[in-house]
């Protein structure tokens, strides 16, 4: 059997070549859509997911900045829901199916103790970490999801990350 690599796509901002996986597609219909299936009908432009590609694209777009700041609200939300999905059919309930790679979204709310006890766990087990806000944990302490199965997580979760760095709320 032939091992197939994935499609390879160039940033229209940084000029960096990634795996298509890695990078956002956006579409123009009549407005820029987000194509997370990669299949969206429309002119497409493919991004990465750093937050300064994507901001440096929209300025190319001619934006207002309000219409700027209403898209990434609405990518957040978006990229929110994503992960919320995930957490409903990726979640591993047993801890003999989690393998190296997968990857544990902690809630901000837990104690520092109990932070810092799971994230060490977390990285002896070779696990991705990511902080969410009870927004997306919805009460829960943490979540393993399955990696494999759902691979653009991790980006999707890198983005929303360097987000709420810059002090939005996920």
């Amino acid at each position: 059997m032939r091992n197939r690599k994935s499609p390879r796509r160039r940033c229209v901002v940084c000029r960096r070549v990634l795996p298509r996986e890695s990078l956002f597609r956006l579409a123009k219909t009549n407005n820029i859509q987000i194509d997370f299936r990669y299949n969206h009908p429309g002119r497409g432009a493919y991004v990465c997911a750093r937050e300064t590609c994507l901001k440096g694209f929209l300025k190319g777009m001619s934006m207002t900045p309000e219409d700027r700041d209403l898209f990434m609200t609405h990518l957040i939300s978006d990229l929110s829901a994503r992960v919320l999905s995930c957490m409903d059919r990726y979640e591993i309930a047993d801890t003999k199916d989690i393998q190296k790679g997968d990857i544990i979204l902690i809630n901000n709310d837990v104690g520092v103790l109990e932070k810092k006890g799971i994230e060490e766990e977390a990285l002896s087990w070779g696990l991705l970490v990511f902080w969410m806000g009870d927004s997306i944990m919805k009460g829960r302490q943490r979540c393993v999801l399955d990696a494999r199965r759902c691979s653009s997580l991790s980006r999707d979760l890198g983005f929303i990350k360097s987000l709420s760095c810059k002090g939005l709320e996920t």
